[in-house]
């Protein structure tokens, strides 16, 4: 698809003024009974996708947008019930979660829950927005490895380093791909929602991937780390990350993590930092992190805030670009099986068993490390 010309209606110079710190952000505690969190400029949603299957990676997705005081509804508080565990009344925390209520509601149709936008067969609006986020930053992939390029936070080299040198293709194999019918128009849509997103306060600046593939993954596994803590920790990562772009305090809001109500003792990059408690229930857990800003893990976050929900729409689309490279290398060989035995998503349903039982022979005759391919149960820490 040719570069689609500069769609935002933001001057260059504007634009640039965005990723400047605009002023000091403090913590009022005068009173040890309340936390008011001031209003931020910065929100980055995160998600998982690919947590529980039994082939391909596990991927953490981030989409850090620019919130503007034009952003009225993204800025309601939230009424969170009491808890025993809750020491602290719930505040106001200015997450986009209502902003979707000032747009186009055939918007609704095209930010929402993946699992119930997308599937394993079309995953093409997932791709659409992958790529008008990554054009709308300047970068203009060309093919899903560039955007896959463009997306993920860490290098070709650094993820492939685990690979043996003989299947390196297993999961890098890119012959086979191009973007899915339709999208370029399904593109151009994306990109004129980005224009109405931005037309409401938010405007989303980048969007970044975290893959831990299924040898990462057995890795883990076998050192006695949960698949939950692997998930949190890439979050965190994300989390960091955007608050290092952004150069200033933020909101990161993420999935929940296996059901966890409290994450303090689960950190990994964010261990060494002091951190406050603001909330911890079933249905929301929200920190005081020093130097990173809010951290939010909301149940149900990809169904109700919209940054969650582009995270998951491309999450997906990474995940099932890696898996349909994983299902590729067992039918392009004298020796593989037939494509349509190749046609399943990687999750524990009968197609997938099949689709196991059926590569024996191929992986076997190709010499497959049996950890790069299928994953292993997760022991508890």
């Amino acid at each position: 698809m040719p570069r689609s010309p500069k769609v935002s209606s933001v001057s260059p110079k504007a634009r640039a003024s965005l990723t400047t710190i605009d002023s000091p952000i403090s913590v009022k505690t005068s009173n040890p009974d309340t936390c008011t969190l001031p209003s931020f400029s910065h929100v980055v949603g995160i998600d998982e996708n690919g947590l529980g299957p039994r082939l391909g990676p596990l991927v953490v997705t981030s989409v850090l947008a620019r919130v503007t005081s034009n952003a009225a509804t993204v800025h309601e508080p939230r009424e969170i019930p009491q808890r025993r565990s809750e020491a602290t009344p719930a505040s106001a925390v200015s997450v986009p979660e209502n902003v979707l209520s000032r747009l186009d509601p055939q918007l609704s149709q095209r930010i929402g829950d993946s699992k119930a936008l997308l599937s394993f067969a079309n995953n093409a609006l997932g791709e659409a927005w992958a790529r008008a986020i990554t054009t709308h930053s300047a970068v203009t992939p060309r093919t899903p490895g560039d955007l896959l390029d463009a997306l993920l936070i860490d290098s070709e080299a650094h993820l492939t380093q685990l690979c043996p040198s003989h299947h390196v293709d297993l999961c890098w194999g890119q012959s086979h791909e191009s973007f899915a019918p339709g999208s370029d128009d399904l593109t151009e849509q994306c990109l004129r929602d980005i224009d109405d997103l931005e037309r409401a306060g938010v405007f989303v600046q980048t969007a970044r991937s975290i893959v831990i593939c299924t040898k990462r993954l057995n890795m883990h596994a076998e050192a006695g780390t949960s698949r939950f803590d692997v998930d949190l920790h890439a979050m965190e990562r994300l989390a960091l990350q955007a608050r290092e772009q952004t150069h200033e305090e933020i909101v990161a809001v993420c999935g929940k993590v296996g059901g966890y109500q409290f994450y303090g003792p689960h950190f990994g990059p964010l261990a060494s930092r002091e951190h406050q408690a603001v909330v911890e229930s079933r249905a929301r857990s929200e920190y005081r992190v020093a130097g990173l800003g809010t951290l939010v893990f909301l149940r149900d976050a990809d169904a109700s805030n919209p940054l969650v929900s582009l995270a998951s729409l491309i999450g997906k689309w990474v995940r099932d670009t890696f898996t349909r490279r994983v299902l590729a290398f067992h039918t392009e060989s004298d020796n593989g099986i037939a494509p349509g035995q190749a046609n399943v998503s990687g999750y524990h349903d009968v197609r997938t068993k099949a689709f196991i039982e059926a590569t024996r022979l191929v992986r076997a005759r190709r010499q497959v490390d049996p950890h790069c391919f299928e994953r292993t149960a997760a022991s508890a820490r």
